[in-house]
Formats: C-alpha cells, structure tokens, sequence
C-alpha cells in the first residue's frame, strides 16, 4: 500500500512508523498520510482517497443504545421532574424520577437562612457541604449517576428550595 514510511518518535531510529506516500511538490518533497475510518467490525470501514474523499455510509445501521454515552456525547433529556422542597436543620435528599443528567436547586427569595448542598452528612453550619445558596441563588449539577445522591440543609427551620432535574 505504501511506497514510504514516515519515522515516529526519534528521526534516526525508526520504532514506530505512519503508512505514507511520498509526492514531489515544486522542489520539495513531501509526504501523503493514509487514512481509514474504522468502526466495530471489519465490514465498517470508510476508505479516504482522492478520488472519493471520505465516504461514509450512515445508514448500514444504528447506534447502539449508549453509544452516545460511550463517546462522551450528552444524551438528550427526555423528560424534567422537581418542586419545591421544605428544608430546615436537618439534612433532606432532592429525590429525582428517573436517571438524573443535570439538576438544578434554587434558594426561595424569601429564604431568611444559608442553604448548604452536598452528599449525605452535611451539616447545619455548612459541614462538608459542596456549596452555599443564599436567598434567591440557583446552582446547577452535572450528576450522570443515579445512585449519587444530592442533600440540602439549612441554618434555619423552615426554608424553600426548587429542585429540577434533567431526565
């Protein structure tokens, strides 16, 4: 398939080598790198020429459920769930219906205490919290697990948070 070969790594000893054509251009000579895009199997492969450029074919088939997540795409939501939720001096879990990608907390502008939010164990004066609502401020979660749970907890009884996630 090639003619040359390009060296990888150190110029004078060639360990490592890119499948390459060598074209005479004006007074240099330069080298034309070979491409394939594979795929899961033998049969998905798209061949780069000159003649054809990239060719590939998209609808051979689809992806498979989690490919997306696989690649490190974000998935679509495909639904939203939340409310308001009563906090006071003990620690509440925002429960979320199906598999959370991103949730969104919201302190109630009418809050008089600080809001803290975290794993399980936070404590009323901020303990191992991952972070502060004040009155009327809003964080949002990237959270791709299910099983990892958010809590809220405030200084003061009686305190409105909104809870939203992305499903």
């Amino acid at each position: 398939m090639a003619d040359d070969f390009l060296g990888i790594d150190e110029p004078t000893v060639i360990d490592k080598r890119i499948d390459a054509e060598r074209l005479v251009v004006g007074a240099n000579t330069v080298y034309r790198e070979r491409v394939e895009v594979v795929g899961a199997n033998a049969l998905d492969v798209a061949i780069v020429t000159a003649a054809n450029g990239l060719q590939v074919d998209v609808t051979r088939s689809a992806l498979p459920i989690g490919a997306a997540i696989a690649a490190n795409q974000t998935p679509t939501p495909t639904g939203i769930n939340g409310g308001p939720v009563t906090v006071g001096t003990s620690e509440v879990e925002l429960a979320f219906t199906g598999t959370t990608r991103l949730i969104a907390i919201k302190a109630a502008s009418t809050n008089t205490g600080l809001i803290w939010f975290g794993l399980t164990g936070i404590t009323n004066v901020g303990g191992d919290a991952l972070g502060e609502l004040t009155a009327d401020q809003a964080v949002e979660i990237e959270i791709d697990d299910a099983l990892a749970a958010i809590y809220v907890i405030s200084d003061t009884a009686a305190q409105t948070v909104y809870k939203a996630g992305l499903t």
